[in-house]
């Protein structure tokens, strides 16, 4: 009697083990799922920022250039290839407002960027309390000098 009593309290530890480990793996993929999500959408605005970087750079050199010719052809000065309905027609108040604009818009996605990997560290905060693996914390070896 002794003996069924103890097996049948080691194999109800068991049974609520298995049960309470199947509930912890099933947060821990909710937990994955959600860092694969937030991952993917930060990706999509560090995108976006590197092509408005991009655009920004573009649009400063076209207004430094827009300056540049402006000022050549206030002093007089006569060039292969000039562009004067540009300067005579808006003064560069066009690439200067181009670049404005991209400039807010950078700054603003810029606060999206950091929302977004506040979001991620969450995330990784939530994996490592769900998943109960400390995923900061794990750095990989670096490989040997000549070998991978």
């Amino acid at each position: 009697m002794v003996f069924q009593t103890r097996t049948a309290v080691v194999a109800s530890g068991i049974l609520l083990t298995a049960g309470v480990s199947e509930a912890q793996w099933s947060r821990c993929t909710s937990a994955l799922e959600e860092l694969r999500l937030t991952t993917q959408a930060t990706h999509e605005v560090t995108n976006e920022l590197s092509s408005m970087q991009e655009t920004l750079g573009e649009y400063e050199v076209e207004y430094r250039r827009c300056l540049e010719d402006r000022d050549f052809f206030e002093a007089g000065g006569q060039r292969l290839d000039p562009r004067p309905q540009i300067i005579a027609s808006d003064g560069c108040r066009q690439p200067l407002m181009l670049h404005q604009t991209t400039e807010t818009r950078y700054a603003t996605s810029m606060e999206d960027a950091r929302y977004a990997f506040d979001a991620l560290a969450l995330a990784v905060q939530a994996v490592e309390r769900t998943c109960e693996y400390p995923l900061a914390a794990m750095v990989p070896a670096e490989s040997a000098p000549g070998g991978r």
